[in-house]
């Protein structure tokens, strides 16, 4: 399995953030994008989840267009409208289309510390839970591209920890991780780099600093 950037150009209303992005990554491969506020993070997780177009260019899966069935995303801000008196269990059933046994329900709950909250509403959950409970549902979803944005900044220290795990247990499984991070210390483990600037993406190159303008330190900058 391979996911490719073909050309590739992102943007918002009337403004470019890069163009002409080729890359790739393979099956069990995981990659780290940086860049400072607003260099557009999100904005390509976005466009990557098919939450927007792309300003140019193509995101092929087996040299075929990406379609949403491929992919599992957890943005900054949780989605969940939690006053609609349904419980945990019930809001992660919404979202399945695959088959799965009860034991393997209540398995998944149990690998992200839920499993006693299976059938408390949502209204009861606090922020870490429901977080959580989306991860359960991208889980159990089985993408083949799993996408986060910024997770390490907002998740408490146990939803932390789970993802942490989860991710090398993905990469073993095959799948393609993709991860916005606010902290070059935090890419240890990752196998590709993605830096941005508002203006350029720099392929396998790591943000090692920045200065008060939050201009990349060190790096040579090709226009786009």
């Amino acid at each position: 399995m391979t996911l490719e950037f073909i050309n590739l150009g992102i943007g918002y209303e009337q403004k470019v953030l890069f163009c002409d992005l080729n890359a790739s990554l393979k099956s069990g491969e995981s990659l780290a994008i940086m860049g400072c506020n607003g260099a557009g993070k999100s904005t390509l997780l976005k466009t990557l989840a098919l939450r927007k177009k792309p300003y140019a260019g193509d995101i092929l899966l087996n040299g075929k267009p990406i379609k949403s069935g491929d992919i599992g995303y957890l943005p900054q801000s949780s989605n969940i409208i939690s006053d609609i008196g349904i419980s945990a269990g019930e809001f992660v059933k919404l979202g399945l289309n695959n088959k799965i046994t009860n034991a393997e329900f209540i398995k998944y709950f149990d690998d992200y510390e839920l499993g006693e909250i299976i059938d408390t509403q949502l209204n009861e959950l606090s922020g870490g839970q429901l977080n959580r409970l989306q991860m359960v549902r991208i889980d159990l979803q089985n993408p083949y591209v799993l996408l986060f944005d910024e997770p390490f900044a907002y998740l408490d220290n146990s939803s932390r920890n789970i993802l942490i795990k989860k991710i090398a247990e993905w990469k073993q499984l095959g799948k393609i991780i993709i991860v916005s991070v606010h902290d070059e210390r935090l890419t240890l483990e990752f196998d590709h780099f993605l830096t941005l600037d508002g203006k350029n993406a720099l392929w396998e190159q790591k943000m090692k600093a920045h200065n008060k303008d939050c201009a990349l330190a060190g790096c040579a900058l090709a226009g786009c």
